[in-house]
């Protein structure tokens, strides 16, 4: 009899635990919502193992923020809009991917086209 009081007990206790957790998950996720609505992170870049540079939209404004584990730090306000800011980033990622693409081309045509130099004094 006290085995079944001890499991029904476990199950109950676990049962609260993923309650907990559920609930806990889902009360994450409205207070993230209501709390990104006047502040995003456009872009970031690592510098070096834990430091970070930012440019964060608060409020329509710009600023551009450094980030280490001790420390966070405004650097200055940027004067764009994020609108302008997402349109740049935008502009400047379809230039590099065509940049890339035509530099693969040519290499792929050049290494395609012409033979290998190393292969040619090897063969001597």
């Amino acid at each position: 009899m006290d085995l079944i009081w001890v499991i029904i007990s476990l199950i109950g206790v676990l049962g609260l635990f993923f309650l907990l957790i559920y609930g806990l998950n889902k009360l994450k996720n409205k207070i993230g919502v209501v709390s990104g609505s006047k502040m995003r992170i456009l872009d970031r870049v690592t510098i070096g193992r834990e430091g970070m540079i930012f440019v964060v939209s608060v409020g329509g404004k710009l600023m551009l923020m450094s980030a280490t584990p001790q420390h966070i730090e405004k650097l200055c306000d940027l004067d764009m809009t994020p609108e302008e800011y997402i349109s740049q980033l935008q502009n400047d990622s379809a230039q590099a991917q065509a940049n890339f693409a035509s530099v693969f081309t040519s290499v792929m045509s050049r290494n395609n086209g012409s033979s290998n130099p190393e292969k040619e004094n090897n063969d001597d």
